[in-house]
């Protein structure tokens, strides 16, 4: 038998004698059951199972022959731990903080003058920052909206690269102009995940709630109380066509 909780571990003991122990199954989340195991022993645990909603698998195999069981609770969640960048990622372009706008006006203050070589390698994030700037001085201070305006809003970015030269040959403004269409929507959660939040589990969460119901209740509280109204940022960007010392900087603010 094996049980698992925080770290695989092997049980050599017999299923008898483990569940004899009490409360001796309470710090495992799964269990992952071998036959043969008595008919008794079997009940006991599916019993378990059923009342402290932790999912259990039995494997029973005889040569080429095998039986495979699995009983799950009524609320059994499946996260994507690795989601595509795309869907996480939140520049903050629409509300960007202090920090992150004073930073861009440093980088952008002789954006005109500068060596092509720094023209060159000034972060995108920033380049689309600066003319966001540029954007609402002539739109009534809202950002571009809708394809015709992300359309004309991607041609003024385009006109600031500086095409003359081998070292500013605008690989981070191709980068910023790329990042238009999904960088510069206000950030939204799934419809699927709000769902998630309205389940009883997560509205009034108990002491033994697990870990994805308790994550889901303090992610609403966030969402709800936040004064940016933004979700959490992810810990990273994505890599750009800029020099390591500027991206380290940007990705300290």
């Amino acid at each position: 038998m094996v049980l698992t909780n925080r770290l695989p571990l092997t049980c050599y003991q017999s299923v008898e004698m483990f569940i004899r122990i009490p409360n001796n199954l309470d710090s495992y989340t799964l269990i992952l059951l071998i036959g043969p195991v008595r008919s008794s022993d079997l009940e006991k645990l599916t019993t378990w199972s059923s009342e402290c909603s932790r999912p259990l698998f039995y494997i029973h195999s005889i040569g080429f022959y095998s039986h495979f069981s699995v009983q799950l609770p009524p609320q059994f969640p499946c996260v994507d731990t690795h989601p595509e960048p795309e869907s996480t990622e939140d520049l903050r372009l629409l509300k960007p903080w202090p920090e992150l706008i004073d930073f861009m006006r440093v980088k952008t203050r002789d954006l005109d003058t500068i060596s092509d070589h720094e023209h060159g390698h000034i972060p995108y994030l920033l380049l689309l920052l600066y003319n966001l700037e540029i954007w609402k001085k002539s739109h009534d201070g809202k950002p571009p909206s809708g394809f015709q305006e992300k359309k004309a809003f991607k041609a003024q970015v385009e006109e600031g690269a500086r095409k003359s030269s081998a070292e500013g040959a605008g690989e981070n403004f191709a980068e910023a102009v790329k990042a238009v269409n999904k960088s510069l929507n206000p950030p939204e959660i799934a419809s699927g995940l709000r769902d998630v939040f309205e389940a009883e589990e997560c509205k009034t969460p108990t002491a033994s709630v697990s870990r994805i119901p308790l994550t889901c209740t303090l992610y609403s509280m966030y969402d709800s109380q936040a004064a940016s109204g933004s979700s959490p940022m992810p810990s990273t960007i994505s890599i750009e066509d800029t020099r390591s010392c500027p991206y380290r900087e940007q990705c300290q603010i």
